[in-house]
């Protein structure tokens, strides 16, 4: 391997694995500074503004059974939720260096969600939105559902039958690999 081609997969290796750590402690900072700006209307006891979460009653997304595709969608609409409330904390503050804050904050919550959790969850997101929205009171789409219910099943239950088998084949790996590494 010639020598530009080691330094170039070396540098790509560095940005990869600190490029993303670079703005975690800049973020950490100005997410500090707008606590402790907000924290002064209110004590830190006080159940009133404090009392339940809002994204962590939901039970812990990164370690829970759920699927990659799941924890990313959860986490965009984390993200998505985050975006929204910092545009109204901005709009509702008159300090400057707070709202030079809030918006830094939220470009790189932004860049952050538009890097990592900007697959096709939105696609997914119209069409859940879509099967919402299905009046199921209404005559013409009950008979359409009946007349799609039999493919629709038959999907489904091919599709579950291979996540259940991709799950069992995971299993069977593990118990071999429990196998073959000798207990310490």
């Amino acid at each position: 391997m010639s020598l530009v081609r080691c330094l170039t997969l070396f540098c790509g290796a560095c940005f990869v694995t600190l490029g993303s750590s670079i703005h975690i402690p800049r973020i950490q900072q100005d997410i500090k500074k707008l606590r402790e700006h907000f924290h002064e209307k209110g004590s830190i006891a006080d159940s009133k503004w404090y009392g339940n979460p809002v994204f962590l009653k939901i039970p812990d997304v990164f370690e829970s059974n759920l699927e990659e595709s799941e924890k990313k969608l959860l986490v965009r609409e984390m993200l998505e939720v985050s975006i929204k409330v910092l545009s109204k904390l901005m709009n509702s503050t008159k300090d400057v260096d707070v709202r030079s804050t809030v918006l830094s904050v939220r470009g790189q919550v932004e860049t952050l969600k538009q890097n990592y959790f900007q697959d096709k969850t939105h696609i997914l997101q119209t069409r859940l939105r879509e099967l919402w929205a299905t009046k199921d009171d209404d005559f013409i789409t009950q008979r359409k559902v009946l007349k799609e219910l039999s493919v629709l099943c038959s999907k489904a239950q091919k599709l579950g039958s291979g996540i259940h088998q991709k799950k069992e084949q995971r299993r069977r790996r593990r118990q071999v690999f429990r196998k073959r590494t000798p207990l310490l």
